[in-house]
């Protein structure tokens, strides 16, 4: 795996700001894109965002974060999975 030194983490679930488009992430360094959300992501909002990143010839490497009723949703597209995880929760047990 090539090393990612910047990733954006984008929410299918939000627009982009204005002004800001998939095809201008190369110009800020972005390695590679998180696809995730605080909410339950479904495949609608996904695959949304994958028709806009596809419309702007973005080829930045994709990865998902594992989400609500992922069914066949990866295929090629995706890199592969991130799993988050939060190291200063405290205590779990």
């Amino acid at each position: 795996m090539a090393r990612l030194d910047v990733h954006a983490k984008v929410d299918p679930d939000e627009s982009l700001p204005d002004g800001d488009t998939y095809a201008s992430f190369p110009d800020t360094g972005t390695d590679a894109i998180i696809i995730g959300g605080t909410t339950t992501v479904t495949e609608h909002p996904v695959h949304s965002l994958l028709d806009g990143r596809s419309a702007s010839g973005l080829e930045t490497p994709l990865y998902i974060e594992p989400m609500y009723r992922l069914t066949e949703l990866l295929g090629d597209r995706f890199m592969g999975y991130l799993i988050p995880s939060v190291l200063n929760a405290g205590n779990m047990a």
